[in-house]
Formats: structure tokens, C-alpha cells, sequence
């Protein structure tokens, strides 16, 4: 695998944002700790090497960041934003069967209805690569 290229702080701000605007939801971080390590979770390495592949690290960036709500409001829709910009950055887009079919299975895993290994599974069977000239 190359190296991945991650999200910045700027990234998921700016997509914490664009949701937040969508809804009327407050701009605002509750924990400026929880949101750095939410960024620091998916580069877990050992020895010079990733502990997870790419969807696995997008799953890391949905599990951190709804989890451990770093923002106010818009959790949730930043982690499923971040992972699916992790992912397209990466060369990597996914195709929902359904509108709000990630967003549902986020809910699943925050209710324990979900696993990791399933939202890892489910965006490994729905990421398709991207063409080179796509967005």
C-alpha cells in the first residue's frame, strides 16, 4: 500500500463545518484533545508500518470522531463526511445502495447493534476506485 494521505485538522473542520451549515448546528469544537486524537487514530504505526489498511482507517475516523464527539453538534455527520473524504483523497469512492446508508450503520455501531469489523467490511464492499480525471 502507499502511504496514505490523511485528513488535517483544517479537513475536518472545514467538513464539520459544511454539515453544521446544513442543519443550523453550532460551529464549535467541546474537545480540542478528543478531535486530535480522533486525527491520530488512523495513523497507528509500529515499526514503520500502518497497523490498518485504508478502510480500516476510514472506519477509525468514523468510530473516532462519533464516539468521542470532539464538536459540539454534527459528530456524526463530520465522521461519515471524514471517512468518505479519507477515502476519496485516497482514490476510493463509495456507493451508498440508499441515501443515508453510512449514516445509518453509524448509528448502528454507536448503539452496538455494529461492529468495527462491519463498518470496515461495509466500506470495503461499497468503495470502488476512482478514475484518475473524477472527483
Amino acid at each position: 500500500m502507499n502511504d496514505p494521505v490523511f485528513l488535517t485538522l483544517e479537513m475536518v473542520l472545514y467538513i464539520q463545518a459544511f454539515e453544521a451549515d446544513r442543519t443550523g448546528s453550532p460551529k464549535v469544537i467541546r474537545e480540542q484533545e478528543a478531535l486530535e486524537a480522533a486525527l491520530a487514530a488512523p495513523q497507528a504505526s509500529f515499526d514503520g508500518q500502518y497497523l490498518m489498511d485504508l478502510f480500516e482507517m476510514a472506519a477509525t475516523h468514523v468510530i473516532a470522531l462519533a464516539h468521542h464527539h470532539p464538536f459540539l453538534d454534527a459528530n456524526k455527520r463530520c465522521a461519515a463526511g471524514s471517512a468518505l473524504a479519507f477515502l476519496s483523497i485516497n482514490g476510493y469512492r463509495v456507493e451508498e445502495q440508499r441515501d443515508e446508508e453510512l449514516a445509518d450503520l453509524i448509528l448502528d455501531y454507536l448503539n452496538k447493534v455494529a461492529t468495527k469489523d462491519i463498518l470496515v467490511q461495509y466500506l470495503r464492499e461499497h468503495s470502488r476506485p476512482k478514475e484518475p480525471w473524477s472527483k
